[in-house]
C-alpha cells in the first residue's frame, strides 16, 4: 500500500507538470521578426518561380503567420494583402509582380493566435537578388518566319517592347574563348557588341513575336552572330533586364534561315574551319543603349539590421501569461503539499 501511493503522487505530479508545460512553451512571448532574415529562393533554374523564405526566427506550430509587401516602411497596411506563410516560406503572385519593378519591397509579418492577431510594425527592407549570368537571362531561337523568345528573369505584366542589336562575329580569338568557356565569358561578346561597327539594330514589339525577323539581313551559312536583347524599362518602372547571346546561322538553298544558340539544338562549333584569326577589328563607338554591364553576383538577401529591436512595437494585446502560470504554479504546489500531508497521516495512523 505504501509503495502504491508513493506511485499515485509521483504520477499525480508529473501529470501537473505536464499540463503547465503544454500551456506555457510558447506562451511567453511572440516571434521577434527583427530577427528574421528574408531571401528570395526559387524552385528551379531559371528566375520565374521565386518564394520568400525566413530563416532565423522559430514559429509557434499552434499559431498562423502571415506577410504583406508594400513600397515603403510606412506605408499602411491593406488587411485584404496579407499572405500565408507556411513551413516557413510563402509563394504567391504578388512577389512575382513586384520582383521585376525598380521599387522597393518591404516586408511586413503578422502572428494570430486563437484570441488576437498581431502586427509587427518594424518591416524589413527585402533586397531583391541578382539577374543570373549573362547568355542565361533570356534565349531564343531567330527563323526566316518569325521568332521565339523565352526568358529566364521575371519581364512583368505589362507587354513591353525590346530594343535589339545584331551582328556577326568574325573574330576567331574571341569565338575560341567563348567556345572554352561558354557563358562565363559573355562579358566579353557583351564588349565586342557595344564597339563593333558591323552590326543592326532596332526595336520589335513582343505582342507577335512572328513579326521580329532579320529577313534584311544576308546570313552566312554557319556564320556566327551576337544578339543583343534589352527590354524596355518604360521610363525607368522596371529593373533594366537584358542579355546577349551567341548564335550559328542556318541558311537554306531559297535564303530562309535559323539562328541556333549555343544552347540549342542544330548549334555546331566549326571555328577550326572556316574562321580566321583577327578578322574583325572594333572601334570604341558605343552603340548599345544600356552602357552599365556590371554584373552583381551577390544573390542572398539580407535583413534590414539597422531596426531598433525595441522600437518593434505590436499592436493589439499581449497574453496574461505571468498570471496564468502563477496561478498553475499555486494549483500545482496546493496538490503537492495535499499529497505529503496525505502520506505523513498515512504512515502515523495507517488509515489505509
Amino acid at each position: 500500500m505504501k509503495n502504491t501511493l508513493l506511485k499515485l503522487i509521483v504520477i499525480l505530479i508529473l501529470l501537473m507538470l505536464f499540463i503547465v508545460a503544454n500551456n506555457t512553451v510558447y506562451a511567453a512571448e511572440l516571434v521577434d521578426f527583427s530577427k528574421a532574415v528574408v531571401t528570395v529562393t526559387y524552385s528551379d533554374d531559371t528566375h520565374l518561380q521565386p518564394s520568400l523564405t525566413i530563416t532565423g526566427v522559430t514559429f509557434n506550430p499552434n499559431n498562423g503567420y502571415s506577410i504583406q509587401y508594400t513600397n515603403s516602411a510606412t506605408a499602411t497596411l491593406e488587411e485584404s494583402k496579407w499572405h500565408s506563410i507556411e513551413n516557413g516560406k510563402s509563394q504567391d503572385g504578388e512577389l512575382m509582380e513586384l520582383l521585376p519593378l525598380s521599387e522597393d519591397i518591404y516586408v511586413w509579418f503578422s502572428e494570430a493566435d486563437t484570441e488576437e492577431i498581431y502586427e509587427f510594425q518594424t518591416p524589413i527592407k527585402l533586397e531583391k537578388p541578382s539577374q543570373l549570368p549573362l547568355g542565361q537571362r533570356i534565349s531564343a531561337v531567330f527563323t526566316t518566319i518569325g521568332s521565339n523568345i523565352k526568358f529566364s528573369e521575371l519581364p512583368g505584366n505589362e507587354p513591353r517592347n525590346i530594343k535589339y542589336k545584331i551582328g556577326q562575329v568574325k573574330d576567331s580569338n574571341l569565338l575560341k574563348i567563348l567556345k572554352e568557356n561558354g557563358t562565363s565569358k559573355y562579358d566579353e561578346l557583351l564588349n565586342f557588341s557595344k564597339n563593333t561597327n558591323e552590326s543592326k539594330e532596332g526595336i520589335a514589339d513582343l505582342s507577335n513575336f512572328m513579326d521580329f525577323t532579320f529577313t534584311d539581313i544576308n546570313f552566312v551559312n554557319n556564320g556566327y552572330y551576337f544578339v543583343y536583347l534589352e527590354l524596355d524599362t518604360m521610363d525607368g518602372k522596371y529593373i533594366p533586364l537584358y542579355d546577349i547571346g551567341l548564335y550559328q546561322a542556318e541558311v537554306d538553298n531559297y535564303g530562309g534561315y535559323i539562328l541556333n544558340n549555343t544552347n540549342g539544338f542544330g548549334f555546331e562549333w566549326k571555328i577550326d574551319d572556316d574562321i580566321s584569326d583577327g578578322d574583325d577589328k572594333t572601334n570604341t563607338e558605343n552603340v548599345i543603349g544600356n552602357n552599365n554591364t556590371t554584373e552583381n553576383t551577390e544573390n542572398i538577401t539580407q535583413p534590414n539590421n539597422t531596426q531598433n529591436q525595441d522600437n518593434s512595437v505590436i499592436s493589439g494585446k499581449l497574453p496574461q501569461t505571468g498570471t496564468e502560470n502563477l496561478v498553475n504554479i499555486l494549483i500545482i504546489g496546493a496538490l503537492i503539499a495535499i499529497s505529503i500531508l496525505f502520506f505523513i497521516k498515512w504512515k502515523k495512523y495507517k488509515i489505509m
